[in-house]
């Protein structure tokens, strides 16, 4: 997945990020 995106990201991809975010953090 490139690492350019939008400033307004998809919903699937907002999800996405803050899924990463939460599998990250305990």
């Amino acid at each position: 997945m490139s690492e350019t995106k939008p400033l307004v990201p998809t919903t699937d991809d907002a999800v996405d990020h803050l899924r990463r975010l939460k599998a990250y953090q305990p």
